[in-house]
């Protein structure tokens, strides 16, 4: 069998051609290593750390074109700072970043720092909800008597003081409180059982008597 000599050398110069294109193969993973950790104790020098008191922490290889080096570096001796190096065969070193941050795994923001970012999307539609029911409740309150409007009038609760009420409604917060026998006026708004005073804030009115009225 007769072998093909232009053939073989071509693979040969192909082969040889594929591997200078590709210079992490070129390179045995000690050999990138080696030189990734060089590069960033040289690049670290540049910033100011001290290259003779730069400790490698860590090496590795991720892929053909790319080493990740962990380094414990320090300016004056006093403290360490603990910086990953991302180095690229191809490209050299993309600069520092903080411990635990690499080509391979970033980690995920954790919801506890992004809280913040939700008040908005739940809080806008609650503060709208609430101020459309307060409108409708005022609203409500708003409308006048129907027959015969009520604008004085005076406490009538057997010796026990009246609360005055800032919405029509029992829950809502106290402004004041009226004597028994207090006079009083009406704006002639009323919501259901309650009226409003004249000087603002509502009261249940049977605990009134009225005195004056409009027709």
């Amino acid at each position: 069998m007769k072998l093909n000599y232009q053939a073989i050398s071509l693979a040969s110069s192909l082969a040889l051609v594929s591997a200078l294109a590709t210079p992490g193969l070129a390179q045995s993973s000690a050999e990138m290593i080696k030189t990734a950790e060089k590069a960033c104790i040289e690049n670290a020098a540049k910033d100011g750390y001290n290259p003779s008191r730069s400790q490698v922490v860590s090496s590795r290889v991720i892929d053909a074109d790319k080493v990740e080096v962990v380094l414990n570096l320090t300016k004056d001796g006093s403290g360490f700072d603990r910086l990953t190096c991302p180095y690229s065969v191809s490209k050299g070193i993309g600069g520092f970043l903080p411990d635990g941050v690499g080509d391979v795994s970033v980690p995920k923001p954790q919801l506890g720092r992004l809280w913040w970012l939700l008040v908005p999307i739940i809080g806008l539609p609650l503060l709208l909800w609430a101020l459309r029911g307060r409108d409708k409740a005022y609203l409500e309150a708003s409308k006048p008597l129907t027959g015969r409007v009520y604008t004085e009038g005076y406490v009538n609760t057997n010796g026990v003081p009246l609360d005055v009420h800032e919405a029509p409604n029992s829950t809502s917060r106290v402004l004041r409180s009226l004597n028994n026998g207090e006079h009083l006026r009406l704006s002639g708004r009323h919501d259901h059982d309650w009226v409003e005073l004249s000087e603002g804030g509502w009261v249940p009115n049977y605990y009134l008597r009225y005195t004056r009225d409009l027709v």
